[in-house]
């Protein structure tokens, strides 16, 4: 159960939301790029949902197609995202740009119902690092990523469904697979069900990408380096490594925090983040999740099947 803290002193509530405005209207200043911009994610789903839409390649780039900026070697191909983002932005990409503005849109309010979330559940002593994060809610938000969105999924369904939310992260995301560890090790009845959905929503991207933009997909990530911000690079390990010690140490530590379940999915979400190859600002944003939660009961029953 979720127990949010109202009685923080006033002064000290508005002092928190004041800095995490001026913070995250700082981010987006320094970010720069216009909503739906070229450089923007919603910019890039669009692209490929309309792609799909046209029977072209959604791992390359052709002739009549809407043009994406590339930065090899980080990236050299218009789409990192496993097929189902493209997917899911077929209908909206039959709107066109009006499409990827109601995205963008969802994506801001969704990103702004976190910001205030996390202020009026977090403790006193946690309010720093909620100014810390809301920068990279911001810039997330702003750039219409689909974590935008992932994230206040995950908060609201912390204490039921959650598994059905990790697996629509893991369908436009890799790294966020890294929480099926938190689940088999803290929420083991969760785990199933949030395989199954995975399982579905790869069926439905099949039939609706199909199973060649699947190969394309594991080509392009063989092509791509890690950003200069990710540990992967940073240890110049393989990003499959980092994400397997990842993920073990994300099982070990659930294992060890079942009894504190806001911590365990804390860890967890710290995991994700150190998983991710292609970490940038927007990347961050979801230390937020946990943030958002609140304290947590610590009723040892409750985190257990």
């Amino acid at each position: 159960m979720t127990t949010e803290r109202r009685s923080h002193p006033r002064v000290l509530i508005f002092g928190a939301a004041l800095c995490v405005l001026l913070v995250s209207i700082a981010a987006i200043a320094v970010y720069g790029d216009r909503p739906g911009g070229p450089s923007t994610d919603s910019w890039v789903y669009l692209a490929a949902g309309e792609r799909l839409n046209d029977g072209h390649p959604l791992y390359a780039l052709g002739p009549g197609d809407r043009p994406v900026a590339l930065m090899p070697p980080y990236w050299s191909v218009p789409l990192l995202s496993p097929p189902p983002i493209a997917v899911l932005w077929r209908p909206l990409a039959l709107l066109g740009e009006p499409g990827m503005y109601l995205w963008w849109g969802a994506c801001v309010v969704a990103s702004g119902w976190l910001l205030v979330r996390m202020l009026r559940v977090a403790r006193p002593v946690e309010l720093p690092l909620v100014a810390a994060v809301a920068p990279f809610v911001a810039v997330n938000g702003w750039s219409g990523n689909a974590n935008a969105l992932l994230i206040p999924l995950l908060v609201l369904t912390f204490s039921s469904q959650v598994g059905c939310a990790i697996a629509a992260g893991t369908a436009t995301k890799l790294s966020p697979s890294v929480y099926l560890a938190w689940l088999a090790g803290a929420r083991r009845a969760q785990l199933l069900p949030a395989v199954l959905a995975g399982a579905l929503i790869g069926v439905v991207s099949i039939a609706g990408a199909g199973l060649d933009s699947w190969t394309s997909w594991v080509h392009a990530l063989s092509s791509s380096v890690p950003s200069p911000q990710s540990l992967a690079a940073a240890l110049q390990l393989s990003p499959t490594l980092v994400a397997a010690f990842c993920a073990a140490a994300t099982l070990v530590g659930s294992l060890a925090l079942r009894s504190w379940p806001r911590a365990a999915f804390a860890f967890a979400s710290v995991m994700v983040v150190v998983a991710t190859p292609a970490l940038y600002a927007q990347g961050f944003a979801l230390l937020a999740a946990p943030l958002a939660i609140g304290p947590v009961d610590g009723d040892r029953a409750a985190t257990h099947p």
